[in-house]
Order: structure tokens, then C-alpha cells, then sequence
């Protein structure tokens, strides 16, 4: 029975951790192309999956409240995102026009 378990564990693990470079390798990649939206979009999801589980050992008492926390954080991480390309985008555009 314990057997099972650590191989469990270590198959949703190995899942996990896939999932998230994944994730992060194609957020780099989009990063680097500017392609904005989609940045933005794997941002969001890649922070809110580990505010969810972070969400857990906070003070708040409710699912809605922890999920709002959850909202919140990976929204706060796209709109940085969004934020530090746009001025970039400008940057590049104002380095072609002179």
C-alpha cells in the first residue's frame, strides 16, 4: 500500500513539474517574440495554479475568498507582464523610427 502511494505521489509529481516548465517555456518563448497575449494568458495561469495551493494556508475562511485571493495574485503577475512588454513594444518602435 505504501508503494503505491510513493508511486503515486511521484507520477503526479512528475506531471506537475512537467506542466509548469511547459508552461514556463512557452511563457519565455512568447516573451520573447512580444506576443503579449499569450504571455499574459500562460502568466495568469501559471501563477494562479500555485495560489490555490498557497491559498490554503492563508487566514481566509472561504473557498470564495481563497479563490478571489488566488484571482488576484495571478492577474496582479499578467498585468505586470502586460505592462513590461507594452514598454518594450514602444521602446522598439521608437528605436525604428529614428
Amino acid at each position: 500500500m505504501n508503494l503505491l502511494l510513493v508511486v503515486c505521489a511521484a507520477i503526479a509529481t512528475f506531471i506537475v513539474s512537467f506542466v509548469a516548465w511547459f508552461i514556463a517555456g512557452q511563457r519565455m518563448l512568447s516573451v520573447m517574440r512580444l506576443q503579449r497575449r499569450k504571455a499574459c494568458i500562460l502568466v495568469w495561469v501559471e501563477d494562479l495554479l500555485p495560489f490555490i495551493g498557497i491559498a490554503g494556508f492563508l487566514f481566509v475562511q472561504t473557498p470564495l475568498e481563497k479563490a478571489i485571493v488566488a484571482v488576484a495574485g495571478a492577474t496582479g503577475s499578467s498585468f505586470g507582464l502586460w505592462t513590461a512588454m507594452t514598454i518594450e513594444q514602444r521602446r522598439q518602435k521608437k528605436k525604428l523610427e529614428v
